[in-house]
């Protein structure tokens, strides 16, 4: 960055290297140097990233608040760092740090001159591109229990979740007042790569859209420095892989690092007497399980009990039953398993179940090859 062309009391011009140039103005509570990126005339309050002070751009920068003992939270974007999204051309220009239950993310305001404001949301190495929207969805979000679905912007979502998120740092120009300790209910529900969600404060409701965005896609789009940071889990938006075994929800944070436990049992319905039983853990790319055992009264009743280790998660499981001797299927069936648990207003709540059970009747006595699979993850970009 050049010299200054003009200075006055706290407002100055710098050349770029580039050519062009940029605002500059000295931290009213410390003095530091800091840009002003041209975040248009909705911009409400600056902060400086070295005191913290908050200022109001609207009353000639004068301190708002002072949030000296913050701490910064990790993000690979940096304020001034621009880049294209879908071929338009954002700067980032403000921050805002979150935290919910001990998760931390980052949210970044960007700017375009054409297009306007947006967000880029940073969390555990997963990047979400966010807008605000004026499409309200199908039914109230806060009403909704997990996985329940509803519509909005032409699509199909799945809830997925409602929490309280806290600020706790703020740095650049932002469109409102934020301050560190403020708070908002969040509700969220998901289509990958999409998720839809709300934000209610004391003052209002906002509803927002958001896209996954594949991390090496973000660090090209912004020229950042480096190799993306390893992903931390599965973000509630990115869709999953082709071939891996199960299709949980896509919000399965738990099931990062980690195989589906299953239980299978096969029992005579009305005696309870065990015809199989056992404990699985399919590694990863494995689509299916088989397993074969001999049925020697046909006239009984079987009931499968299928019991997995399933936390705030779903998953589609088909079953297949085939009788060795033929090759021909003779029962088959589908099943959602869903479970969910966590803790609201001081009190813990589940809902759903990790188990399924179904009743059948074979043709005649034998060897019978049971063949439980899960559908591959699918992927919309």
């Amino acid at each position: 960055m050049g010299g200054p062309v003009r200075c006055t009391d706290r407002s100055m011009t710098f050349e770029k290297q580039s050519g062009g140039k940029v605002r500059g103005i000295q931290c009213t509570n410390c003095g530091a140097p800091l840009t002003l990126h041209g975040g248009g005339h909705r911009i409400r309050v600056l902060t400086c990233e070295y005191c913290g002070a908050e200022m109001d751009v609207r009353a000639d920068y004068a301190v708002l608040a002072r949030f000296s003992e913050q701490v910064a939270p990790f993000t690979p974007l940096k304020l001034g760092m621009r880049g294209e999204i879908d071929n338009v051309p954002f700067i980032v220009i403000g921050m805002v740090g979150w935290v919910a239950d001990g998760d931390i993310w980052v949210d970044s305001l960007l700017y375009s001159e054409t297009h306007g404001y947006a967000w880029m949301s940073y969390h555990q190495g997963h990047f979400v591109f966010e807008r605000r929207v004026r499409d309200l969805p199908s039914v109230t979000l806060w009403a909704l229990k997990a996985k329940e679905r509803f519509r909005a912007r032409g699509e199909t979502f799945r809830f997925y979740e409602r929490y309280r998120a806290s600020i706790i740092y703020v740095a650049g120009e932002l469109t409102w007042v934020a301050k560190v300790g403020d708070g908002a209910w969040q509700a969220e529900g998901i289509a990958p790569p999409l998720l839809y969600g709300t934000e209610r404060t004391e003052r209002e409701s906002e509803y927002y859209l958001g896209e996954y965005f594949e991390p090496a896609d973000v660090y090209k789009a912004f020229g950042i420095p480096g190799k993306p940071r390893k992903r931390i889990g599965v973000h509630p938006a990115q869709p999953l892989r082709p071939g891996l075994w199960r299709e949980v929800s896509r919000a399965a944070l738990p099931f990062a690092g980690f195989a589906l436990a299953v239980v299978l049992v096969l029992v005579f319905f009305f005696s309870g007497h065990e015809l199989f039983a056992e404990s699985v853990r399919p590694g990863p790319g494995a689509k299916a399980l088989t397993r074969s055992f001999v049925i020697n009264d046909p006239d009984k009743l079987v009931k499968l009990e299928l019991e997995t280790d399933l936390s705030n998660a779903w998953m589609d499981v088909e079953t297949t039953l085939v009788r060795v001797k033929t090759g021909k299927e003779v029962f088959s069936f589908n099943r959602e398993i869903a479970y969910y648990s966590g803790v609201e207003g001081g009190e813990s709540w589940s809902e759903g179940s990790r188990r399924a059970v179904a009743l059948f009747k074979v043709p005649a006595a034998g060897e019978y090859a049971l063949r439980i699979g899960v559908p591959e993850g699918s992927s919309r970009r």
